[in-house]
């Protein structure tokens, strides 16, 4: 069993000033919010809970650039971590990491210092210990800056890009679906629009292979590329997705709005 890093009735005996670290996490079900410490932390009107999580160094690249920090939390099984983390494809979500005096903080809110920004990736399991990996990033940057890469930089949705996700609820057929192809009660959805884009169903979201009507039924159907694990309820979203290569912005129309590079940029003047 792993002890918790700060207990806080030893460290209120000192009657010394400690610093406590807290995590928010912004999940795609809500936000969760957690502390480093045996007791449940108010702190800015909300209420942080006790979980046995380490943070390991703040890691950097051979430029001095801050690469990413690892998160680990101790005492877990398959049930605590669905429970936790509501058992859906977290990765890509964004943690923020800020460390706070007590008890000079709980009545200054602005008593308080940033540690760490970033998103969840890369989770592992093992011997009862959840690992997840968060990798830096800038908080609320709303420059459009852009890396030369060839991927596009822009979020596929976002201002930058201008396409419409088309998101939707729709109802399916859980009796007559196969957990990768599943059966969908509309009839007007066109075949390949929600090509290469999201089914979520319960806390499970996969990428859609492809999707068309079945000549011999009529039906209407979403093949995915992963089979879902968990029961296929009676109602899935739907939303259309991209790679960010050129070429799918070419197939959506939308190549006027690539942030990508598709040559190295070079200076050139003229005399």
């Amino acid at each position: 069993m792993k002890i918790l890093p700060i207990s806080m009735a030893a460290a209120k005996e000192q009657s010394s000033s400690f610093f406590i670290e807290l995590y928010v996490l912004h999940l795609k079900t809500g936000i969760i919010r957690i502390c480093n410490c045996d007791e449940v932390i108010t702190f800015g009107g909300c209420d942080y809970y006790p979980v046995p999580v380490q943070r390991g160094t703040i890691k950097s690249s051979v430029d001095a650039k801050i690469d990413n920090v690892e998160l680990k939390i101790a005492d877990t099984d398959n049930s605590k971590i669905t429970a936790l983390l509501e058992g859906f494809d977290f990765r890509g979500r964004y943690v923020e990491i800020f460390r706070i005096q007590y008890p000079e903080s709980l009545e200054d809110e602005e008593i308080a210092m940033t540690v760490f920004y970033g998103y969840l990736d890369t989770p592992t399991y093992s011997n009862g210990e959840f690992t997840v990996t968060i990798k830096a990033a800038f908080p609320n940057n709303k420059v459009p800056n852009r890396i030369t890469q060839y991927f596009c930089n822009a979020a596929f949705g976002d201002e930058q890009c201008g396409m419409d996700k088309a998101l939707r609820q729709i109802s399916v057929e859980p009796l007559l679906s196969l957990p990768n192809k599943i059966k969908l009660n509309a009839a007007d959805v066109a075949e390949g629009y929600y090509k290469n884009g999201l089914i979520t169903i319960g806390y499970e979201t996969k990428l859609i292979k492809d999707n068309f009507i079945d000549n011999n039924d009529g039906n209407h159907y979403v093949v995915t590329q992963y089979p879902f694990l968990g029961a296929i309820l009676d109602t899935a979203t739907l939303q259309r997705n991209c790679d960010k290569t050129p070429e799918m912005c070419e197939k959506y129309g939308n190549r006027q709005h690539y942030s990508g590079f598709l040559a190295v940029p070079k200076e050139f003047r003229l005399s």
